[in-house]
């Protein structure tokens, strides 16, 4: 999710596809990203996801 939030401020266009335990990646808590504020910005910049 962090390359495809640097691609989408580059300009390009992410579709990010979630398979297995990937589709739970908000329920995931780390002290190193916050994955969900992360999901929600690539979402405002017109990314999308999909599983």
């Amino acid at each position: 999710m962090r390359i495809a939030e640097g691609l989408l401020s580059s300009g390009e266009k992410v579709k990010i596809f979630f398979t297995g335990e990937g589709v739970e990646a908000l329920e995931l808590e780390t002290t190193q990203f916050n994955l969900k504020e992360l999901f929600y910005k690539i979402l405002q910049n017109g990314g999308e996801f999909f599983s």
